[in-house]
């Protein structure tokens, strides 16, 4: 039996009842560090995963999802020190904002002139 103390770096409206106590059945080797997210997460059910930032107390390099908690250097009775990252977007959609909108809005100033600029405008031979 594993048990480990989760506490705030910094109060977090998500899991307002920050530091608790989060218990594994198995030995600390069968566990990784995504396991204890997943069980932070059971006990704040707003607090998904991807907003966490997991650090052993006092340390600054964030713990590898995949990382054994042995590996990590968590211990029976360890600190662990939780940081909300916020919401969080997938690449694609970062990908889609970046790219799509300028597509969309440099042919709409170009076609409808009047709406942004209050009149006509002549375009160049260069712009023909």
């Amino acid at each position: 039996m594993v048990q480990v103390k989760v506490s705030a770096a910094k109060p977090t409206s998500l899991a307002r009842d920050l530091p608790t106590f989060i218990t594994f059945d198995k030995p600390v080797e069968e566990h990784t560090v995504r396991d204890l997210k997943k069980a932070i997460t059971a006990k704040h059910p707003k607090f998904h995963p991807s907003r966490q930032k997991l650090t052993l107390k006092g340390e600054k390099k964030a713990l590898e999802d995949g990382t054994s908690l042995k590996d990590a250097g968590v211990e029976d009775g360890a600190e662990v020190t939780v940081k909300d990252l916020g919401p969080q977007i997938g690449w694609k959609t970062v990908f889609l904002i970046e790219y799509v909108g300028p597509l969309i809005i440099h042919p709409l100033v170009y076609h409808f002139p009047t709406v942004f600029y209050g009149g006509h405008v002549q375009h160049s031979v260069l712009q023909k």
